[in-house]
């Protein structure tokens, strides 16, 4: 029994092919989810009371498209989870030393816009008080941010660190984990005009790090 091969026959087979292929293929760049990998480390890993911790933290944009995130100005350490080791206790967030008024829906930073495989770093830093508080740095220049004028020095803090960074209660000496997250859950303003690519959103967890405060 011979069969005929024609030529809608073959146009026929080719359409089926190519249908498979498309149903099969992966995820379009389109659709791809946005990753981000956070890198965070410190200068040293011992420190005493009047040491200033600096912070290096590196966001790379793991996935295959250009991921577009802020460069928070504001709130220096509100995504950091610091640990005491010796008891496995997360330490308590404590009041800014003064804080300030941001207008709605506005975050404070600079917009970076990550090709895939590209990092950007950024550095701020910390400083240990005398009774073993943990106070980081006051918000870096942003542009339009919408900060309310505050004081400049306190008795406690260098002036560095007087204003809106987060501190934290160590409470003793010991071993500490620090761990960052990066974190949008929405399309917020700098101030400033930008493109109508939308942020990244989600969450993404650094590695681990390590430091000791000694007396």
């Amino acid at each position: 029994m011979t069969t005929k091969i024609t030529k809608q026959s073959l146009a026929q087979v080719a359409y089926l092919i190519a249908s498979v292929c498309l149903c099969s293929s992966p995820a379009s760049a389109a659709t791809e989810k946005l990753e981000l990998q956070i890198t965070i480390a410190t200068g040293k890993k011992v420190y005493h009371p009047k040491d200033e911790i600096l912070f290096t933290e590196s966001i790379k944009n793991i996935s295959n498209q250009t991921a577009q995130i802020i460069d928070d100005r504001c709130g220096y350490g509100s995504d950091l989870k610091v640990v005491r080791l010796s008891d496995h206790s997360e330490c308590d967030r404590l009041p800014c030393s003064a804080g300030h008024t941001l207008k709605p829906g506005l975050r404070p930073g600079v917009r970076q816009y990550l090709k895939p495989n590209q990092s950007f770093t950024r550095k701020f830093s910390a400083y240990i008080t005398k009774d073993l508080q943990l106070a980081f740095q006051n918000h870096g220049a942003a542009g339009l941010t919408g900060f309310s004028a505050g004081a400049t020095n306190t008795k406690n803090l260098p002036e560095k660190y007087f204003g809106c960074g987060q501190v934290f209660g160590l409470r003793k000496a010991g071993k500490y984990q620090i761990t960052a997250t990066y974190s949008n859950t929405g399309d917020w303003s700098t101030g400033e005009m930008h493109p109508a690519t939308p942020l990244w959103q989600g969450k993404a967890q650094s590695n681990p790090i390590e430091i000791e405060v000694a007396n």
